[in-house]
């Protein structure tokens, strides 16, 4: 027997915060992508539109929206028409609760990966970020569509919205890597999560204007640090709003500090996940 059939190549996973080492990055890279573009075919897989869900759901909440609040809408936004204020907020809030639903599932729905392989699991909730990104560019194309319709031109602001999406990025996969931690050992994450998530919805700026809450509770408010992040995307695509110097370093500050305590809790526990997986 050869030698190369006694020592499969593994990628270590013991290493600080449960990162592997400079000579197993482009392995996890293609890793990596190889995991988003998987879970991104099993997303639209056996659907006869595909990938055009990824337009179409997002678009039709949009409706839904209008319909229901296009009553009021002149009210709410007066300069801008009520279909683009409310998907300027929706898509982003789209992306973070994909983001952070997928990455809580991460863990057990790539359960059948550990048994084989050895490799950090946290790319499991990292590729499943990558997963919502991709529906993200496809909605931005769509609200771009939307510009075009309604005669609008982007903000010059746009240049900025990578700096609103990044904290993002770290919210959704902090809490992701909390939640699918829990949720490998108590499955109530799995009927919690969807209830908590579409709460912090209607607490954000998503569907209405900040202006609407009265300056007494403002500062409470600005406490959801999703706030700001959505108010900065508007601003960035519309120009529309104003954005505050300490509510946006707040909301920076809180994404860090979540992300932070997901690696923390992730490198806790996940040398136990097998055992809770397999059981």
């Amino acid at each position: 027997m050869r030698q190369s059939d006694l020592e499969p190549i593994t990628i270590s996973s013991k290493r600080r915060l449960g990162l592997p080492n400079f000579s197993e990055v482009p392995d996890l890279i293609y890793m990596v992508f190889v995991l988003t573009w998987k879970d991104t075919l099993i997303q639209y897989r056996q659907s006869i539109l595909g990938f055009l869900w990824g337009f179409i759901k997002p678009f039709g909440q949009m409706l839904a929206f209008s319909m229901l609040f296009g009553l009021i809408a002149k009210s709410i936004t007066p300069n801008v028409p009520y279909p683009i204020f409310v998907f300027s907020g929706l898509f982003p809030w789209i992306f973070f609760s994909q983001a952070t639903t997928l990455s809580s599932f991460s863990f057990i729905n790539g359960s059948g990966l550990f048994a084989k392989t050895r490799f950090p699991k946290i790319i499991l909730p990292i590729a499943s970020v990558l997963t919502a990104g991709i529906d993200f560019l496809m909605q931005f194309g769509v609200l771009s569509l939307m510009l075009v319709y309604y005669s609008i031109k982007p903000s010059v602001n746009l240049a900025y919205l990578p700096l609103f999406v990044a904290p993002m990025i770290l919210m959704g996969l902090g809490i992701g890597l909390v939640m699918g931690t829990l949720n490998v050992k108590y499955r109530d994450i799995g009927h919690a999560l969807p209830m908590l998530l579409q709460f912090w919805m209607f607490a954000s700026p998503v569907v209405y204007s900040e202006e609407l809450i009265v300056p007494a509770w403002r500062d409470l408010y600005n406490l959801n640090p999703m706030t700001p992040i959505i108010i900065g995307i508007r601003w960035c695509i519309l120009g529309t709003g104003t954005l505050e110097f300490y509510p946006l370093l707040y909301s920076g500050i809180v994404c860090v500090v979540v992300f932070f305590i997901g690696l923390t809790v992730y490198q806790r526990y996940n040398d136990d996940f097998l055992d809770y997986l397999t059981t």
